[in-house]
């Protein structure tokens, strides 16, 4: 066997053997040595009880000896010779101890060591092994013959021999425990010392353990199931008797009950023990084969699925296979996921999980036009064929229409609408005779489409498949062939199937919501280059008005190139922090610094404030944001002058003015010389810029010159550009403004829908696209039954509170496509798109009963309310008027408020003529 078949696996089983040879050795040593130095405690257990003899303690060490010798070195040969030595020895010593037993004779070799002196009245010879233990030594030198032996069947045999003396051996133990001397001492022979018994117990396990993979321990230590079970009960079979037998004989010795009492208690006490062992199996074994099950099941689904090759030429898309009637995705007006996604990538989307079905599949827009359409079996195929030319026509969207393409029907209206109009995963049976599964695709919050698989086996009954080729109009025979040709899938086939659908669906919303963030992007971007180049030709109508004479008086004044192209670039930008950094790249030419910073005032000029701080040195501690007044600073008096500062010792500037925190956080920078700039705009002090230095005294006077002479165009063009943030940030607020004002003015202040001119309109704009396209259009008007009674037992505070909580109800189950506002009052109007009659009072119904399933908690009460409704859809809107359709729906609801409330009616639909 394997390794792992075994339960012995690997070389536990040597080591085990080998410590069970060492222990024999062990014990035979202190035996040999309690001899030589008379010490009691290694001749026998305790004083009194029967001592372990000279040649038993000899036995043992030659027996422990060769059983290490056979564990250690398997495949040596010398070793294997001296251990049948010492196996001949031992079988020797036992065979002459028990012949002198059996024919009265004394050989000389019990005292041939030691001498022992038998107690007055002491049965036995003196220095004589036990018969037991001569028989012992006998059953253990064969087995360790039978273990060096070179056929593998003899050393199968070596397993009885021990399992013998091992049986001998309890039987002495259990002698000892329970105080029969019979089973340890023949009456006129010496008896088996207690650590004998357990010596020989311990020398008959290494033996087995040699070879636990073969024989009856083969059987023990299988990893098969009954193995398994016999080494549960096996332990249990062997301890439990003797422990409870005990138990009861102590209980006899204590006088607590009789012979016969004990003994009834001893048999049922095991019955209950040995059923409590039986039941505990019993429950791991059938925990163990419902794993089998499982696993076997896991199993057969691998080996369908390895089975099952991948038969694309059986999934034909409607874009790809040769259909009578062309392909419907070109009928597509919608066009979001099919543009979005891609015929291909659709495709393989869904052959994903057809594969799995081999039936059927379709992936609908939100409209309802195809995106793409897959028909795999040959029962699909020919249903869908068949109810196509049962609508008499080959116009395509007449038949759509017409409500007799049963595939279609079922697979859109049946399943991907209610499964968009639910939000969640729908199952139907179709009209085919098998079932469809629908699951809405989502890009972000918004449906935007559906997807759906036919799943199960044809009808293979004959009166189903005699009804439904009536119902087709196809042959019986045809019918039977196409269910028979379908395979059965099994169900976890169809659950991992639809698991697929589900991750088909994430992927296209997915990629749908992807499309839109990269069009909203590239929107964003044209934007931007738009407001880019607006801006720079602002800011060089700015450059324009406010640097136009900048060149001519800086080289007038013999400034250098560097610093004309300085002052160019920076009227170049046209934000203030543009306008600072670009700043900061050119003046390093004609100023040097190692910080810089631009400081503005308050409008009231009593404070100024760091506007832009920017540093190539350690963490800035004087950073942007910082506050200081203007009374009592040094920098008032800067702006009266007009002239820049210099201070090109900032730590003796600080013991000058040790209460200047601003100079104390730029010294904590590493800055030790600074140059602080007055800005006016036209007379008018604006703030400071300020140029600073690690190094000491490194500024001149020629660098106040240098800065006076484009302070004018520096301090105008940061005012301006200051202004111009001031006005840009003042029309983004309006343009916030504006749109909440918009909101405002077309929602309902109290419960947040739109309000009546607004519904009315979108009411307008529904009808005019129904008209243009065709279709038909639905409104419920709906009323909340005894509202004034409301009002007047709770007060208005609490009716406002009612309408809010029936606002927010009716709003949660409506499509993102249908509209409802406040009509006026507790009156609601809803307006339903694309939707017949059915559909409409669907709706209605969904609104009555997601109002009054429950009641409405308000300031701690819990109110029960009910609304009734009146539906009216126009079914040819081309000339139905607003005034037309919510007058039918009024008097509707006119009827459900006579016929006693918390109802829904209906009028007659509004075709053309009626109009």
């Amino acid at each position: 066997m394997t390794r792992s078949s075994k339960l012995f696996a690997g070389p536990a089983h040597h080591t085990a053997a080998v410590l069970a040879g060492l222990f024999a050795v062990l014990v035979g040593a202190l035996a040999l040595l309690g001899w030589a130095l008379d010490i009691a405690a290694f001749k026998s257990v305790l004083p009194g009880m029967v001592t372990m003899k000279v040649n038993t303690a000899i036995g043992f060490i030659l027996a422990g000896g060769a059983l290490d010798l056979l564990a250690t070195a398997p495949a040596n040969p010398q070793r294997f010779n001296i251990a049948r030595i010492c196996a001949c020895i031992i079988v020797a010593v036992g065979a002459l101890t028990l012949t002198q037993d059996l024919l009265s004779l004394d050989f000389g070799i019990d005292q041939w060591l030691f001498t022992e002196i038998l107690p007055e009245g002491g049965a036995g010879t003196p220095g004589r092994m036990a018969p037991a233990t001569a028989v012992n030594f006998i059953l253990i030198g064969s087995s360790l013959l039978l273990c060096a032996a070179a056929a593998d069947h003899r050393r199968d045999l070596a397993q009885w021999p021990a399992l013998f003396a091992g049986f001998i051996s309890l039987l002495a133990v259990v002698g000892y425990v329970y105080g029969a001397s019979p089973l340890y001492k023949i009456s006129i022979y010496t008896g088996m010392a207690l650590h004998t018994a357990l010596t020989f117990i311990v020398l008959s396990a290494g033996l087995l353990l040699l070879r636990p993979d073969r024989g009856l321990i083969g059987i023990v230590s299988s990893a098969q199931l009954g193995s398994r079970v016999s080494r549960r009960l096996l332990p249990a079979v062997f301890m439990l008797p003797l422990a409870l037998g005990w138990l009861r004989l102590q209980g006899e010795y204590a006088g607590l009950y009789g012979l016969e009492f004990g003994l009834a208690i001893f048999a049922v006490s095991n019955v209950v023990v040995l059923t409590a062992l039986v039941l505990w199996t019993s429950v791991s074994l059938n925990r163990t084969e419902a794993r089998r099950r499982q696993s076997e099941g896991a199993l057969k689904k691998l080996e369908w699925m390895l089975s099952k090759k991948p038969a694309d030429a059986t999934v034909n898309s409607t874009g790809r296979a040769d259909q009578p009637y062309g392909d419907l995705a070109a009928l597509n007006t919608d066009r979001t996921i099919l543009d979005a996604v891609g015929k291909d990538l659709l495709h393989d989307i869904v052959a994903d999980f057809l594969n799995l079905l081999g039936t059927s599949s379709a992936v609908y827009e939100k409209n309802g036009d195809y995106a793409h359409g897959v028909f795999s079996s040959g029962w699909c195929q020919a249903l869908d064929l068949a109810s196509f030319r049962g609508c008499g026509t080959a116009d395509i969207p007449t038949a759509l229409a017409c409500g007799k393409w049963h595939c279609h029907e079922s697979c859109w209206n049946g399943a991907s609408r209610k499964s968009m109009q639910l939000r969640q995963a729908h199952d139907i049976e179709c009209q085919g005779g098998i079932r469809l599964y629908a699951v809405p695709i989502l890009a972000g919050e918004e449906i935007v489409g559906s997807i759906n698989f036919g799943y199960g086996d044809p009808p293979r009954d004959s009166d189903r498949l005699r009804g439904l080729a009536q119902k087709y109009g196809l042959p019986l025979e045809e019918l039977q062939r196409n269910a028979a040709a379908y395979e059965h899938r099994p169900h976890y086939i169809i659950e991992l199937a639809k698991a697929r659908l589900h991750s088909a669906a994430r992927l296209i919303g997915e990629i749908v919501q992807r499309k839109r963030a990269q069009e909203v992007l590239h929107v964003a971007n044209a934007l931007l280059d738009q407001r880019i180049t607006e801006r720079t030709a602002l800011a060089a109508i700015a450059v324009n008005e406010l640097t136009g004479n900048a060149n001519g008086v800086l080289r007038d004044l013999h400034f250098s190139r560097d610093a004309d192209a300085g002052a160019g670039v920076i009227a170049a930008g046209a934000f203030l922090d543009d306008v600072l950094n670009r700043a900061y790249d050119s003046f390093h030419t004609v100023i040097p610094y190692d910080r810089m910073g631009c400081s503005l005032l308050s409008a009231d000029e009593q404070y100024v404030t760091a506007r832009w701080v920017r540093s190539e040195g350690p963490p800035i501690a004087l950073d942007a944001g910082y506050t200081a007044s203007l009374a009592g600073s040094s920098l008032r008096e800067i702006l009266q002058t007009g002239q820049p500062r210099i201070i090109n010792d900032l730590e003796a500037y600080l013991e000058l003015r040790p209460e200047s925190q601003s100079t104390q956080l730029i010294l904590r920078e590493g800055i030790r010389s600074s140059l602080t700039c007055p800005l006016i705009a036209q007379g008018k002090p604006v703030g400071f810029l300020f140029f600073s230095s690690r190094q000491k005294y490194a500024y001149r006077i020629a660098h106040q010159d240098v800065f006076q002479q484009i302070a004018g165009q520096i301090s105008i063009l940061i005012e301006k550009t200051r202004l111009y943030q001031q006005v840009f940030e003042l029309n983004q607020n309006l343009l916030a403004a504006r749109g909440e004002l918009e909101h405002q003015a077309r929602h309902d202040v109290l419960t947040g829908l739109f309000n009546r001119r607004a519904i009315l309109e979108h009411l307008e704009a529904q009808l005019a696209r129904a008209r243009r396209l065709g279709r038909s259009l639905g409104v419920v008007m709906l009323d909340v039954d005894r509202f004034k009674e409301i009002n007047d037992r709770h007060g208005h505070l609490i009716g406002d509170a009612t309408l809010r909580g029936v606002a927010a109800r009716m709003k949660d189950c409506l499509r993102e496509y249908d509209y409802l506002g406040r009509f006026g009052g507790e009156e609601f109007l809803a307006v339903v798109a694309d939707a017949n009659l059915p559909d409409v009072l669907e709706a209605a119904r969904r609104l009555h009963h997601a109002v009054g399933r429950e009641a409405i908690a308000c300031e701690g009460l819990q109110l029960p309310v009910t609304i009734s409704a009146g539906v009216a859809v126009a079914e040819d809107c081309a000339e139905v008027s607003v005034e037309d359709i919510i007058g039918l729906a009024d008097r509707a609801l006119y009827r459900a408020k006579q016929n006693g409330r918390n109802k829904v009616e209906s009028g007659p639909a509004l075709r053309e003529s009626a109009a």
